[in-house]
């Protein structure tokens, strides 16, 4: 079988695309197990319902199991967790067409405020993937897990550090 330059083109494309899962973290802030915020949550009107409940509920877990309490407005401190781009492939694209259907993108904003609801810490998490290996519930949960790493302190990466997401 004769290989043509298209062919090998083709082939490292679709190669490269099965390893851009990604998450970026910038300015991470630690809080401490025990602590209780007042969470709030948005999710852009593109995510689907069933995307926004994987969320949703991903992140409370999360913080549960990091030992930081969700309550009413008698905590001192708020957690704002906007999900501002939620773009993913029809799953039937996604898997016969891989990385050349695209690209599944999640970013979310985090904001932590103080009493007086004063901006004390803000960054953004980026997650990525261009693979057609996995479900969009996986990048979601993953997603969600890379927010409370950061805000708990777990392993911060480095400013403007990419870091790969592994896959189960």
């Amino acid at each position: 079988m004769k290989f043509t330059p298209f062919l090998c083109l083709c082939l490292l494309a679709a190669l490269m695309g099965c390893a851009s899962s990604r998450s970026t973290v910038k300015e991470t802030n630690a809080l401490k197990s025990g602590e209780r915020v007042v969470l709030k949550i948005d999710i852009a009107k593109s995510a689907s319902e069933e995307g926004a409940d994987i969320f949703r509920s991903r992140l409370e877990q999360q913080l549960a199991a990091a030992g930081i309490g969700t309550v009413g407005p008698e905590a001192g401190r708020t957690l704002e967790v906007i999900l501002a781009t939620y773009a993913v492939r029809n799953p039937a694209k996604r898997a016969l067409f891989g990385a050349f259907a695209g690209r599944d993108k999640l970013q979310s904003r985090v904001l932590l405020r103080d009493a007086n609801g004063e901006i004390s810490s803000e960054f953004f998490v980026t997650s990525q993937d261009a693979s057609a290996i996995g479900s969009i519930r996986l990048l979601i949960e993953q997603h969600a897990d890379k927010i409370v790493e950061s805000l708990v302190g777990v392993q911060p990466p480095a400013k403007d550090e990419p870091v790969v997401m592994g896959r189960p």
